[in-house]
């Protein structure tokens, strides 16, 4: 029976130096290369599957960067195909269904991302749901945008934020105009800071109050960039965002608290 490789994900932003750097991604991409070279030995196809977010504030996987591109040791040759997908489900709005057919047999899910995710690997949805959920949903599971929400915050306080992070990422990606957006986004900073990646929640919590600026998380998620400006060492910056927060949401409990730090911040 033909088979085909596919690798997914194995991208710059996710190595030391991105801009969503992961835990031991070199493991993942060593492994990859081993599994490659014995696919491109035997004549057998290999599809790459790259993941560009094309988002006007997304924190990573930008088109045009670094990051975007495909680890070096796992890069595309001449006559492998590379698909491009935006959405975590990499059946979702691509032509991988249809390379899967043509090669008349189910694609075997040789390597996953170095993020350890599942769901780009997973079968095709079509229903432009995410083929599994963070935390342990069964394969072609289509969670909706309040189970995906409820899943990642129980992530979140079990102190799994990169599965947190997750589920929330596709949440914003897979149901961008659901009522839950600006929650998830102000959730997807909680994470990004849980992971020590202080660039990353900085951004989610930058998108909340320029995207939502009328959300009750917006005055918190406003607090807490200033908190991280002071953290490192960027007082001028903090004070700026403290001032913002006091202009803007006046009433709101976090400008109190704004008012009291600005007193203190030397």
């Amino acid at each position: 029976m033909a088979r085909a490789l596919l690798i997914v994900d194995i991208q710059n932003d996710y190595f030391s130096g991105g801009a969503n750097p992961l835990h031991e991604p070199e493991a993942a991409a060593d492994a990859a290369r081993r599994v490659l070279e014995s696919f491109r030995a035997a004549g057998e196809p290999v599809i790459h599957v790259q993941h560009v977010w094309d988002a006007p504030d997304a924190p990573f996987m930008r088109p045009g960067t670094e990051g975007v591109e495909i680890r070096r040791e796992v890069a595309p040759r001449d006559g492998e195909p590379v698909i491009q997908k935006h959405a975590p489900n990499a059946f979702l709005r691509t032509s991988l269904e249809q390379r899967q057919s043509d090669i008349q047999s189910s694609t075997q899910p040789a390597v996953t991302p170095p993020s350890g995710g599942a769901t780009t690997g997973a079968a095709p949805s079509t229903s432009g749901a995410p083929a599994s959920a963070p935390g342990g949903a069964g394969a072609g599971a289509t969670p909706g945008p309040n189970q995906l929400f409820q899943i990642s915050l129980e992530q979140l306080r079990r102190g799994s934020p990169g599965t947190a992070r997750t589920g929330l990422l596709t949440l914003l990606q897979q149901y961008p105009t659901s009522d839950l957006v600006p929650d998830a986004q102000f959730y997807l900073g909680e994470a990004y800071h849980q992971e020590g990646n202080a660039a990353g929640a900085d951004s989610a919590y930058a998108a909340v109050v320029s995207g939502y600026p009328t959300s009750p998380r917006a005055p918190t998620a406003l607090y807490k960039r200033a908190l991280g400006m002071e953290e490192k060492g960027n007082v001028v910056g903090a004070r700026g965002l403290l001032n913002e927060l006091v202009q803007r949401y006046p009433r709101s409990d976090e400008a109190a608290l704004a008012k009291e730090r600005l007193r203190t911040l030397k």
